[in-house]
């Protein structure tokens, strides 16, 4: 018979500070989700957006040909649709692209923490977990704290690897997009392979704990319930990659 992740009621109520939940949400993330049953994200969601603005920040000169070569990457494809476009236009579009950067990292936490969270919403509900939407969303922002490592194992990467080597934005990353030939391989090949990265598996792996800790939902349940949120995270990328093609 599958059960649900169990967590002890003394630890359940146990008084813990954020930087402990960044600690334990690598090691032991059920106990993170059952003690923040009261669904108070706004905290972590901060904590966790300063990490990306600062990493953003730091990584900015490292990772500079990864910027430099989406940037020519997307003027090619621009210019393609409207030859006339001119020098003053290609310079506003430099300064919108570094202005991109920061407001990227500014943004990202929230809007991954209310798409994932209806997700998780919306999927728990099929499979009965006791989830409100405020505690949907308190799983998808713990669920993204590995991609604070990614980030900055990324900016280590621009740190160590050779300039020629920074070709993309898959360049940096942990799954099979990596060592795809951006040139060669279709944008949608790349975003689905994307998908497969070793930090978005690890953020489903922390959803589907969330599902069994504070939605009370069996393990495999849980899992299928995460696979699901998983696809669906899947589609702005890939409609992206859909327009970019």
């Amino acid at each position: 018979m599958t059960s649900t992740v169990s967590v002890p009621e003394s630890q359940a109520g146990e008084k813990t500070s954020i930087w402990e939940d960044m600690v334990d949400i690598f090691f032991a993330p059920s106990s993170v989700f059952a003690r923040r049953h009261d669904g108070r994200y706004a905290i972590p969601a901060l904590v966790l957006t300063a990490i990306f603005i600062v990493l953003a920040y730091a990584g900015r000169s490292l990772l500079e040909p990864i910027y430099e070569a989406e940037f020519q990457r997307g003027l090619v494809q621009a210019q393609a649709q409207n030859p006339d476009i001119g020098p003053e236009q290609i310079a506003m579009a430099r300064k919108f692209a570094d202005i991109g950067v920061f407001m990227g990292a500014a943004v990202f936490i929230p809007i991954v923490a209310l798409y994932v969270g209806a997700l998780i919403r919306l999927f728990g509900a099929l499979f009965g977990a006791a989830l409100t939407f405020k505690l949907s969303v308190l799983v998808a922002v713990y669920a993204q704290f590995p991609r604070a490592l990614q980030q900055l194992l990324g900016v280590l990467q621009g740190l160590v690897l050779p300039a020629e080597s920074l070709t993309s934005r898959y360049s940096v990353t942990f799954g099979p997009a990596r060592f795809l030939d951006i040139d060669a391989t279709s944008p949608l090949v790349l975003a689905l392979a994307d998908r497969f990265d070793i930090f978005t598996v690890w953020a489903t792996v922390l959803i589907a704990i969330g599902f069994q800790t504070l939605g009370k939902v069996p393990r495999g349940q849980a899992y299928l319930a995460a696979a699901l949120v998983w696809f669906c995270g899947a589609i702005p990328q890939l409609f992206g990659a859909l327009m970019a093609g």
